[in-house]
């Protein structure tokens, strides 16, 4: 694990919220003659990291952030007639699953192949796929992205890059094996919203990015449900904070 993402585990919630209630417990347990300050403060930590948790939580605050980064509209084919390729972006995975021998794509990346091989019906296109290994002498996840591609789908892929680990490698690893065959414009397909964070990498590797995300959130919940914290909102919190912090950091970053 590197250093950033040790960093981002323990900022983003849940692990902010532990770190401020672990924290605020630690002060709070003082008993030194002069310690009614650093108690009250502890005591103020642990409602906050308390509070944080909450709200991360709730179906409401998940939804509503993950609507704030899905910026991009959806596909249009009529907007793909100078497309020279399609390119998918990788995800997660899931551990040794019996059922498929071993290590087989994530709910993420399986939402994406789904659509890049649909994307491919409708444009005939060629598909590259692009995401490296979780961990050494595993498949890595362009592989299983490929293999599910045409096993299960039915669909074709040309290029394949298994080295990458973030999106910015995807990017970078991806145009050393499309700029041989002139491939500038390309159908970025991941998910709506991690698109923006992908279309800034992408295009300052010197892409022309047509983005055709995938899986938008719909409304934010209404009633009593909106406020009943949940694990999968907690997850929608995360992930909407990490692109955020991601944009900024790409932003940043030069090619």
């Amino acid at each position: 694990m590197t250093l950033t993402s040790l960093l981002e585990r323990l900022l983003i919630p849940p692990g902010g919220c532990l770190l401020l209630v672990a924290v605020g417990w630690f002060l709070a347990r003082n008993r030194s003659k002069k310690a009614s300050a650093l108690q009250r403060a502890g005591r103020i930590m642990m409602l906050l990291g308390f509070l944080t948790a909450w709200g991360a939580s709730l179906p409401w605050v998940g939804v509503m952030l993950m609507r704030s980064l899905e910026t991009e509209a959806a596909w249009d084919p009529a907007s793909s007639h100078e497309a020279q390729a399609i390119v998918v972006l990788g995800a997660g995975v899931e551990g040794e699953t019996p059922e498929y021998d071993g290590l087989t794509l994530g709910a993420l990346s399986l939402e994406r192949v789904r659509w890049a091989a649909r994307v491919q019906s409708a444009t005939g296109l060629p598909l590259a796929v692009t995401g490296g290994s979780v961990r050494e002498e595993s498949p890595s996840v362009a592989q299983l992205m490929r293999d599910a591609l045409e096993q299960d789908f039915a669909a074709s892929v040309q290029w394949s890059e298994g080295a990458s680990a973030t999106t910015w490698e995807n990017a970078e690893m991806i145009r050393q094996q499309l700029h041989p065959d002139k491939i500038q414009r390309v159908l970025l397909v991941t998910h709506a919203w991690h698109m923006p964070r992908a279309v800034m990498a992408f295009k300052k590797f010197g892409f022309d990015v047509i983005p055709a995300p995938t899986m938008f959130h719909g409304a934010p919940p209404t009633g009593i449900n909106a406020w009943i914290p949940s694990s999968r909102a907690l997850r929608r919190t995360s992930w909407a904070l990490h692109e955020w912090l991601g944009r900024v950091a790409y932003s940043l970053r030069q090619p």
